[in-house]
């Protein structure tokens, strides 16, 4: 049991722990202002809520934030902005316009050719 992994989803941190974590960060120097958004990492941010009263802690894959704990499995606002995800490409169409099926590429009998077939 104790060489098990446990995968906890991140929490939400408050003013004074992230605080605390951006002087470590820089070497004992306090921020003049908390900042409303914080990248400790490529993989990780912490974003002040709109309450400002605590951080969210974002990975690309999940938030601490109520949304993402009410939608699993799906990105929340936060994911999106900060870790952006490639959009799906729709397939490329020259033309709306359906390919003609009969001989000539045409879409079919016109009036004209088939009073000329008569």
């Amino acid at each position: 049991m104790l060489n098990k992994t446990v995968l906890a989803s991140p929490v939400t941190q408050g003013r004074d722990a992230v605080k605390q974590l951006i002087a470590y960060h820089n070497h004992g120097q306090e921020p003049a202002e908390m900042p409303a958004f914080y990248r400790l990492t490529g993989e990780m941010v912490l974003v002040l809520n709109n309450m400002k009263d605590a951080y969210y802690v974002v990975t690309p894959t999940t938030c601490s934030c109520p949304a993402a704990t009410y939608n699993p499995g799906q990105p929340c606002k936060h994911a999106r902005k900060y870790f952006p995800q490639p959009k799906a490409t729709a397939p490329t169409v020259d033309s709306i316009k359906p390919e003609g099926k009969w001989p000539g590429g045409h879409n079919g009998p016109v009036e004209d050719e088939i009073k000329a077939v008569a």
